[in-house]
């Protein structure tokens, strides 16, 4: 169980929790195939290989991969026809991040149905991964740091917003109303009991997310609640701020939440850096639209 989860984990939710806790613990598990990349990916003796064999168990998701290494994602002028050289290509981390992400796209299908955007909720996701998986490649030059882990992290930090649309869309809608109404950002605008940090803890509890996911998921906006991944949680909450800046937001109209001073302090890049590693994602819109053409 994620430590940042487990103290609230242990006790029974409140009413206005219980009913999207029994919707997330009704969820199946997340798929064999993810599972049984998760699983190769800390494999020392694992490769590309057994990767490709991992994958062809669900054909979509094949298609999909070969997709993304024949797209502007990869940028290369020959056709890649083979799975093990899009694995290559690729990358396996990469390849368990958005299989992970394309997972919860299947679970909240029904989210566009409510007032969640899906298209600008994985447009700001996937641009927050982008952002957050430069700042740490930035960081990497001098701290050792797994930039994979990073893009993942921001794929999946805001995954509560997919639970509240899916499952309680005018709670959502409600909280959109009062944002703008009061001119707050998102998050502010918030009930505890219901926040998307709170219930994407959940979410991340039930699929058996590790520690860190975890963390990023919960305390991305309140970095004072992190724990033992703070550095993470820094980058996650610096690129998520970038990329409101930027335009890419999950809400029309969504006020930009405050920068947090301890996670400057953390990422130690100076704000300036950050603007230019944020607006060089942003100009290859290409990579980006292949990202998200992934999740379609």
């Amino acid at each position: 169980m994620n430590s940042s989860l487990s103290s609230a984990n242990r006790h029974s939710p409140n009413p206005e929790t219980a009913y999207l806790v029994r919707c997330i613990s009704n969820l199946p598990t997340l798929s064999p195939v993810l599972h049984r990349i998760s699983a190769l990916i800390s494999d020392p003796q694992a490769n590309a290989r057994s990767v490709a064999e991992a994958l062809k168990l669900d054909p979509a998701i094949t298609g999909k991969v070969l997709r993304l290494a024949n797209s502007a994602y990869i940028g290369i002028p020959r056709t890649v026809s083979s799975l093990h050289n899009a694995i290559v290509l690729l990358g396996t981390k990469r390849i368990y991040s958005l299989v992970m992400a394309a997972s919860l796209m299947s679970s909240f299908r029904k989210s566009d149905r409510g007032s969640l955007n899906l298209m600008n909720y994985w447009r700001h996701s996937m641009t927050t991964a982008l952002v957050a998986e430069s700042i740490a490649k930035h960081i990497k030059r001098y701290e050792d740091i797994d930039s994979e882990e990073v893009f993942t992290a921001g794929i999946v930090h805001d995954i509560g917003k997919l639970v509240l649309g899916g499952y309680d869309p005018e709670e959502l809608s409600r909280v959109n109303i009062k944002a703008a109404e009061q001119q707050l950002p998102f998050f502010e605008a918030e009930e505890p009991q219901v926040s998307h940090t709170l219930i994407g803890g959940y979410l991340a509890d039930h699929w058996n997310f590790p520690d860190d996911l975890g963390e990023a998921i919960t305390c991305h906006h309140l970095l004072t609640r992190a724990e033992a991944h703070l550095r993470l949680v820094s980058i996650i909450h610096v690129a998520d701020i970038m990329v409101h800046m930027l335009g890419y937001q999950t809400h029309e109209s969504e006020l930009i939440p405050q920068l947090h001073q301890d996670a400057l302090a953390s990422v130690k890049i100076v704000p300036e850096r950050l603007k230019v590693i944020a607006q060089d994602v942003v100009k290859n819109a290409k990579q980006l639209e292949a990202l998200i053409n992934f999740m379609a």
